[in-house]
């Protein structure tokens, strides 16, 4: 659905309070089930290291609905399937 859709959701983590779109930062490791894709939008500055967030509110971040919100993205790699 996100190489279709081109979009990246999130939801509000466990002990979070905002739903956030939350990636790693760089490439999948060998043999990793995942999504690779690039943005337009960079992420929200934070102190962690390798962790990416997009919260509800930042620009460029869209409500969904039912506590979920999206980014766009450009998919480019899916090894999930």
């Amino acid at each position: 659905m996100q190489v279709a859709s081109q979009e990246i959701w999130g939801t509000v983590a466990r002990w979070g309070s905002v739903p956030t779109v939350k990636a790693y930062h760089g490439a999948l490791p060998a043999g990793a089930r995942g999504v690779e894709f690039t943005i337009q939008v960079p992420p929200r500055r934070n102190s962690h290291p390798t962790l990416e967030e997009w919260p509800e509110g930042y620009p460029g971040v869209r409500t969904m609905g039912n506590g979920y919100v999206a980014i766009d993205a450009n998919v480019y790699l899916n090894t999930q399937v």
